[in-house]
């Protein structure tokens, strides 16, 4: 990114622009450490505005029991959206879980069921996009989904992912004989994207929940989507290939959820919604990619794996988690 444009946010907002150091981990940002202090984040286009001052107004409402993070300033600048925040002290909770004892994972894990207890309670009124005075919302959690997945399967082709038609045709045979599992349902205010990557602790102290760009109005049962996504291929989410990690290294994660928010796996039918779910983001990660970076040839294997994994009576899962024995 032009080094002016930071300098010049650094003169706007009294920062000392020479402390800047760039920090790892910006999927969707630019984000650089000021002064030790302040972390800054930016990003260029409607998109960066729509993300990061839908994003500033969010946590601008969330109760402080949901451990959200702070924003100190914000603005534009040309084409260019910012954030301004106190940096949070603490590390990236899956860099430490395999380290931790029992009793501090179960103490971390009560804190995250009690602020995600308290975000689940933010009254909201429809679905869709929890950040955007103007983002769409939907009456129906049912109708919205099966419009997502009518959707994400005709772009597959589009993007030049031409699934084999015995698999198009099982994925619409079990969403059809399981969509009904979406009713009843009641919008709620969900993070979207908490995997331990996103809880920051020190010590035996859950800090905050960061990254809050795909928060959602949905039933508060979508807020396992993404953790048992991370459960089940938890090296999708190795960063600069620092780790590797296979699925039982967090499956005691599952158990301790399960136990301090019991409520939240107590929604009715909840395996058959989370294999919805989790159709729905596996065809939208491919999507997605397919646009940014080009399909190549065929369907990729980790797109049949993981569906057929979703599809199989016999495939693995998290939630509800198994007790052990």
């Amino acid at each position: 990114m032009p080094h002016d444009i930071l300098h010049a946010i650094c003169s706007r907002e009294g920062l000392d622009a020479t402390t800047a150091r760039p920090l790892p981990g910006g999927q969707s940002n630019h984000v650089y450490l000021l002064e030790g202090r302040y972390v800054v984040r930016l990003g260029r286009g409607a998109d960066a505005r729509r993300r990061l001052e839908g994003e500033a107004a969010l946590l601008a409402r969330l109760p402080a029991e949901v451990l959200a993070p702070r924003i100190a300033a914000g603005g534009r600048l040309e084409d260019w959206t910012y954030q301004v925040q106190p940096r949070l002290e603490g590390r990236p909770l899956h860099h430490l879980w395999t380290g931790l004892s029992p009793e501090t994972k179960d103490t971390l894990v009560a804190q995250l069921a009690a602020a995600l207890r308290a975000l689940h309670a933010v009254p909201v009124e429809g679905y869709g996009p929890a950040t955007g005075a103007d983002a769409e919302r939907h009456g129906s959690w049912r109708a919205r989904c099966e419009e997502a997945f009518a959707a994400l399967v005709g772009q597959l082709g589009e993007v030049g992912y031409a699934l084999p038609e015995a698999v198009t045709a099982e994925m619409a045979r079990f969403w059809a004989e399981h969509a009904d599992a979406l009713e009843p349902s009641r919008p709620s205010l969900v993070h979207g994207d908490i995997w331990p990557g996103n809880l920051l602790v020190e010590g035996d102290r859950l800090v905050a929940i960061v990254d809050w760009e795909l928060a959602a109005q949905a039933p508060p049962d979508n807020e396992l989507l993404i953790l048992e996504h991370f459960l089940l291929y938890p090296n999708d989410y190795v960063e600069e290939d620092r780790e590797v990690y296979c699925a039982a290294d967090f499956a005691d994660l599952a158990l301790l959820l399960a136990a301090h928010y019991p409520e939240l796996l107590a929604t009715p039918r909840l395996r058959e919604r989370l294999d919805l779910y989790q159709l729905l983001y596996i065809l939208d990660v491919h999507v997605g990619w397919a646009r940014a970076h080009g399909a190549g040839g065929g369907a990729p294997w980790s797109l049949l794996a993981k569906a057929s994994n979703v599809l199989s009576a016999h495939g693995v899962r998290m939630f509800p988690p198994v007790p052990r024995t």
